[in-house]
């Protein structure tokens, strides 16, 4: 009875650490960029483009990362670049990276300078 209580909780214990105990992802950006993943035809992404466009950023440059179909297209051709921006899991789209930060879905004009601490 000991024995099956302790493969039980053996059992409980691995079942915990790989569904739940999920680490976060570090997040490291350079400095200047702002990565913003984007995919084609996604009326949020479209939205958080204009915004994008029309926000002056200051020296932030952005990085566009584009799904279209099954190819991915960049803003510009960097191997470093597209290296990096392939090292995130990227579960939704538009997501901007900066820094360390994360962000899912579009944002405000007020919130994406509230983001990029300008």
């Amino acid at each position: 009875m000991i024995l099956q209580s302790v493969i039980l909780l053996t059992v409980l214990i691995i079942f915990y650490m790989v569904y739940f105990n999920k680490r976060e992802e570090k997040i490291s950006i350079p400095e200047e960029y702002l990565f913003f993943y984007s995919m084609e035809g996604c009326p949020h992404c479209e939205k958080m483009q204009k915004i994008l466009d029309s926000t002056d950023i200051g020296e932030i440059k952005v990085f566009k990362i584009n799904l279209v179909g099954a190819k991915t297209e960049y803003s510009f051709d960097d191997e470093n670049m597209k290296n990096e921006s392939s090292k995130y899991s990227i579960e939704a789209y538009p997501t901007l990276l900066f820094k360390d930060q994360k962000h899912l879905g579009s944002l405000s004009q007020e919130e994406l300078l509230i983001f990029l601490n300008i």
